[in-house]
């Protein structure tokens, strides 16, 4: 079971309800009124505009209603989140050192090539993904119904690629090996889905626009 620790950027993408789980907790049983959120303007392809860290509920409602109400978001270029941070409880947030390095240990013994070889680096796993992600899922029609690089990566993770997790209970271990749940809660697949690709995408997405489609290339030594 687990609960997640957000940080810029997924604040909306938290965990799941778990096959193994018993009961739920709604929001961790902190009133709304008490929570904290960053407030995230994205373009439509999901980069990042804005961002204004660390706001009260009402604080984040009163920044998000100015930010809806600027002509880059009326026109439909831009568009806001709000996305909660959970900044207690002994656990460490998913932009810390220590999660990060697991992520991308987890995208090492995940991604392998053509060769059935892993890589020794993030930058070539990195850069392998990202060209296989785009040879699979840029085709026309699916960024038409996909527009935002990260939904589209989800979607793509859905499809089972590489050794990437796809059982609930595996990313279930998988997310709460990263400590970022102490208070265990609970909550539905798709949120669960979100943040595991979230979190994957996070470190690959640098190398996307470079990606060719479809690139191979062999483990370097």
């Amino acid at each position: 079971m687990i609960q997640y620790i957000i940080a810029g950027g997924i604040g909306a993408f938290l965990g799941f309800k778990s096959k193994k789980s018993k009961k739920s907790y709604a929001h961790g049983g902190v009133p709304y009124s008490k929570r904290f959120f960053d407030i995230v303007e994205y373009s439509k392809d999901g980069t990042i505009v804005r961002k204004i860290e660390n706001k009260n509920t009402y604080e984040a409602e009163d920044i998000a209603f100015k930010l809806n109400n600027t002509n880059p978001v009326r026109s439909g270029y831009n568009y806001v989140k709000m996305e909660e941070i959970f900044a207690k409880g002994g656990a460490v947030r998913t932009n810390s050192k220590a999660v990060r390095e697991k992520v991308r240990k987890h995208i090492l013994e995940s991604v392998y090539d053509t060769n059935e070889e892993e890589f020794d680096n993030i930058s070539d796993a990195s850069e392998y993904i990202t060209s296989e992600f785009k040879r699979v899922a840029d085709y026309p029609s699916n960024k038409h119904n996909i527009p935002n690089h990260q939904d589209r990566f989800e979607d793509y993770l859905r499809g089972i690629p590489f050794n990437f997790e796809y059982e609930n209970w595996k990313i279930e271990e998988f997310l709460n090996g990263l400590g970022i749940n102490p208070q265990a809660k609970e909550y539905g697949s798709d949120e669960m889905w979100r943040l595991y690709s979230y979190l994957i995408w996070k470190e690959v997405n640098d190398k996307y626009q470079y990606a060719k489609g479809g690139k191979t290339r062999k483990k370097r030594k």
